[in-house]
């Protein structure tokens, strides 16, 4: 007897389900977006400021999709990327998997992500502690702007972002240009 009086049949095991069909993506979205559905983009910028012992409150939007750990990594623009353990593990395999690990290119660019990379938890006010090596190494001061991106969130010194942005505002179309266009 089930638990709302209807009669069961006993199951053994997981009971798995197959994922729906996809439609097939072209090959070059597929190499830099990971294909698995995601129950939220990280979209929007914020301003905030790192209190005293380095800590960082995550906007409580991305609070819940953060629960379950954070990996706060460099990037390659000077700033710093808050991922899910997940999400971080899918981008670093999407360039790190057609390399040979034996080759000197595979071998800088793990020990750039992943030697640049921090495994940490939100404490229970919704903070996030950065690390004293990582806010030196890319150059964040006490005011930050949190930006979405897609499938994470970056941390920008709120100077460098602001140059960025206007850097990022005059150059957008030339962007999109070469994309559709490449030579």
């Amino acid at each position: 007897m089930g638990r709302c009086g209807v009669k069961c049949q006993p199951t053994r095991g997981p009971r798995w389900r197959s994922p729906p069909a996809q439609p097939p993506r072209s090959a070059f979205f597929s190499r830099f977006h990971n294909t698995t559905p995601k129950t939220l983009a990280f979209r929007g910028h914020f301003e905030h400021t790192l209190d005293a012992k380095n800590r960082l409150t995550v906007p409580a939007t991305f609070r819940t999709a953060l629960a379950g750990g954070i990996v706060i990594a460099q990037s390659l623009e000077p700033c710093a990327a808050i991922w899910t353990p997940e999400a971080f593990e899918a981008f670093t395999d999407s360039f790190l998997s057609d390399l040979n690990p034996l080759s000197d290119e595979a071998r800088r660019m793990s020990r750039f992500f992943h030697g640049g990379s921090f495994d940490t938890e939100i404490d229970k006010a919704g903070r996030v502690m950065i690390p004293a090596r990582l806010i030196e190494k890319v150059g964040l001061g006490k005011d930050l702007v949190i930006v979405g991106n897609d499938d994470h969130l970056e941390l920008w010194d709120s100077e460098a972002w602001a140059s960025y942005e206007t850097d990022l505002d005059a150059t957008v179309i030339q962007t999109v240009e070469k994309i559709v266009n490449p030579s």
